[in-house]
């Protein structure tokens, strides 16, 4: 009796640890085995270690110095009386637009640069620095940071199951 307790308690304290140790928790962990069809891409600077170590605070040159550039960013803006908009920002160019109720996005075109952005909008309320994607739209590690006026306020990650 005793001893099926010790294993029990050491096989929650294993879960505990595996859950708190990778950056997926243990569903994630799990998942990963389950289905084979991840196929994550990593932004080129990209380092587990890295990304676990970062912590709010962390200005956004601190965040390049360490993980070099994101793949994609998001850049949100709110603008007082004006429904939110986005833009995907890659490779220094607006590739998509997304809540485009507004007049806002009718300035911003997909293909303008991100100097033009910030020349008719100002900079972004808030972005999301994405270092991970899945090219096939297939479940994936995601890896993303929230910054607010240039510094860390959240890490996202999680494994996505598609």
């Amino acid at each position: 009796m005793r001893r099926a307790l010790i294993c029990a308690l050491l096989g929650v304290l294993s879960i505990v640890v595996m859950h708190l140790y990778f950056l997926d928790g243990f569903p994630g962990l799990v998942l990963r085995f389950i289905d084979r069809t991840e196929d994550t891409v990593f932004a080129a600077g990209y380092r587990e270690g890295t990304f676990r170590w970062l912590r709010k605070g962390t200005t956004g040159e601190e965040i390049l110095v360490s993980l070099g550039p994101p793949l994609a960013q998001v850049w949100d803006y709110e603008i007082e009386g004006e429904p939110r908009v986005s833009f995907r920002i890659e490779a220094g160019r607006v590739s998509e637009v997304f809540f485009n109720q507004t007049h806002i996005e009718q300035t911003v075109n997909i293909g303008n640069t991100t100097e033009d952005v910030i020349a008719r909008l100002g900079h972004p309320n808030r972005e999301a620095w994405i270092y991970s994607v899945s090219p096939s739209d297939s479940s994936y590690r995601r890896r993303s940071l929230i910054l607010e006026n240039g510094i860390l306020v959240q890490k996202r990650h999680l494994f996505y199951v598609d």
